[in-house]
């Protein structure tokens, strides 16, 4: 799997919260938008586990905040399954 942009963790993100990809920048985080409440942020690690086949902890669950740590998170995960 190649390296996930920020443009991807947006994408994935704006689909998990069911908004036009263009409200979310890759400054958006649990803090900006409304609509990334609790079951949100479960189809977003449901999405996120689905893109990398790679099954979340509770201590990766917990550390995702913003697009950015879903795109931190998502690399670290396609390095360690290289």
């Amino acid at each position: 799997m190649t390296n996930k942009t920020l443009g991807d963790a947006q994408a994935l993100v704006a689909d998990a919260l069911g908004l036009p990809a263009d409200s979310v920048s890759s400054d958006s985080s649990i803090y900006t938008l409304d609509s990334w409440d609790s079951m949100a942020h479960l189809r977003i690690i449901l999405e996120i586990e689905r893109v990398t086949g790679h099954e979340l902890d509770t201590d990766q669950i917990l550390s995702i905040e913003s697009v950015k740590d879903v795109s931190g998170l998502m690399n670290t995960i396609n390095v360690g399954n290289d």
